[in-house]
């Protein structure tokens, strides 16, 4: 093998993907000065023929011998040995192994087809066609009929990965392929880079794959997903930088100055720009809220959203009535033991807002809940430590007042002084929607679910209430027999809310209540 066949196989062999020749040539087309691209993969037979259509600059002769073919064999001119560095990319058409290359250019008043063979050798004509720019042919015969449509499809999704956000108009088969240079991010910021059309997207996310890449004009140097190296597993980024440059291999981004540049400005904007602009998200009730509080809660966790202390003045939280709450006051009653979490407006939360607690809401599995725990630390649900006494209608409670009281004093006569009134429970369903009665201290403020069973211990300064669940069938049932006979349905209630209660002197507060049943019935 010669030093030129030596070299040209070396050439060929370093690109990974062999179809990455299309972003070659769109690459080529693009530094032509090219608005619009055209890719097309056709079919005829076994024929396999690619095509780069582009209405840039051209070629004359001097640029197509000097600079183009070096690499290649002229048979006109019988020099083999001029290998050099331009046309790189050119010559990676040869990774797919074609039978032949034509390339149909125009430059002023000169028109060349270039004819190349799979050896590598060339041969010149003038082109006798009407033509804008250049057109490049790569023709490959494949006699397997599943390979040939999977190169047609494999082509597109080539053109597509490398060429989406390229400056031209970039057709595949017809269709445009061009995307918005954005970012799938909860908040995303742009930051303008020196050359025009040249920026930076920085974003903010929770997702354990979202997307980062580097781009020149536009085509993809190096994208992949998931954290990037040296950046906050919150950071994602696109960066499209004209100094940037790919390695020979277009498999990674050289690690020079203009890399290291950029590098350092996408940290800096991710922890400082972006966080502003997570912050003013959070302000706003948007339905992409839930989203950005996912995503800012791992910078929070880091101390990010809190400092500097202006940071922490801005209102992102919001309380059970959805009203702003700064990070500052969240993070000052929490330390104060004063800030409990729920998960929607209730009378719990209306409880506890009566009981001068800072009430904020934290919906469950939700990014405001996963956004408190980052900037508070873990806490738990108010309905899971309490409950809350919803109280009856003015008129439930006129017809429930006689046997409220007859139930006051039987307790009495076993110790307990308590007030006993009618109520309904908002217990979310955890547990205690069928006790008939709950204890408590007062009933406008939530009652712990650790001692709402619990017969506390009164005297005449110290007063419980004992509030009866209008809804449980043990408290229905005695309010039906209170109409015939009041101390008997006082009898079976007393009873039960101190069975319930575990008490040990149930049975003996039945028998008091038979016998002050028989002192008021004589």
């Amino acid at each position: 093998m010669t030093l030129v066949e030596d070299a040209f196989r070396a050439v060929v062999e370093q690109f990974k993907d062999p179809l990455a020749f299309l972003r070659e040539l769109v690459q080529n087309s693009l530094d032509a000065g090219s608005t619009v691209v055209d890719v097309d993969v056709r079919l005829d037979g076994e024929l396999v023929t690619f095509e780069v259509r582009d209405t840039g600059d051209g070629m004359d002769r001097a640029v197509i011998e000097g600079k183009l073919l070096r690499m290649f064999a002229s048979d006109k001119e019988g020099d083999a040995t001029k290998i050099g560095k331009f046309g790189i990319g050119f010559k990676s058409v040869f990774a797919v192994r074609p039978e032949q290359v034509i390339v149909d250019t125009v430059r002023g008043a000169e028109a060349w087809r270039v004819v190349i063979s799979e050896q590598g050798a060339w041969e010149l004509y003038p082109l006798d066609e009407v033509l804008e720019g250049t057109r490049v042919r790569v023709l490959r015969r494949e006699p397997d009929q599943g390979a040939r449509a999977r190169l047609v499809d494999d082509s597109r999704a080539t053109v597509q990965r490398w060429c989406r956000y390229a400056d031209a108009d970039v057709r595949f088969c017809g269709a445009s392929i061009r995307t918005p240079f954005a970012l799938d991010a909860a908040v995303t910021v742009r930051v303008p880079l020196t050359a025009p059309g040249d920026e930076l997207l920085v974003g903010l996310t929770a997702a354990r794959d979202a997307p980062w890449g580097f781009y020149n004009k536009g085509l993809t140097l190096l994208e992949g997903a998931g954290p990037f190296e040296g950046l906050a597993p919150w950071v994602c980024f696109r960066v499209r930088d004209g100094a940037l440059e790919h390695t020979l291999t277009r498999d990674n981004v050289i690690h020079d100055d203009a890399y290291y540049r950029v590098m350092a400005l996408i940290d800096e904007t991710a922890r400082g720009p972006l966080i502003v602009a997570a912050l003013a998200a959070l302000e706003d009730d948007g339905p992409t809220r839930d989203a950005v509080c996912r995503a800012a809660a791992l910078p929070a966790a880091t101390g990010l959203l809190h400092r500097p202390a202006a940071r922490a003045r801005r209102p992102v939280l919001r309380d059970a009535r959805a009203r702003p709450v700064t990070i500052e006051r969240a993070r000052s009653a929490t330390r104060k033991g004063r800030a409990v979490r729920v998960t929607g407006p209730s009378a719990l939360a209306w409880a506890a807002e009566h009981d001068g607690q800072l009430v904020l809401l934290a919906p469950r599995v939700s990014g405001e809940a996963a956004l408190l725990d980052a900037l508070l630390g873990p806490g738990q649900l108010l309905h899971e430590t309490h409950v809350a006494i919803v109280p009856a209608a003015d008129k439930e409670q006129w017809q429930a007042a006689p046997l409220a009281h007859a139930t006051a004093a039987l307790l009495a006569t076993a110790g307990h002084l308590v007030d006993v009134v009618v109520g309904r429970l908002d217990d979310a369903d955890q547990g205690l929607g069928d006790v008939p009665a709950v204890f408590a201290a007062d009933p406008a403020r939530p009652v712990p679910r650790s001692t709402a069973l619990t017969v506390p211990q009164t005297s005449k300064r110290k007063r419980a209430s004992l509030v009866l669940c209008l809804d449980t069938p043990v408290v229905a049932d005695a309010l039906r027999l209170a109409e015939t006979d009041t101390w008997l349905a006082a009898c079976l209630l007393a009873r039960a809310v101190m069975a319930c209660s575990g008490d040990a002197g149930a049975e003996a507060l039945a028998a008091a209540c038979w016998r002050k049943r028989a002192e008021r019935g004589a």
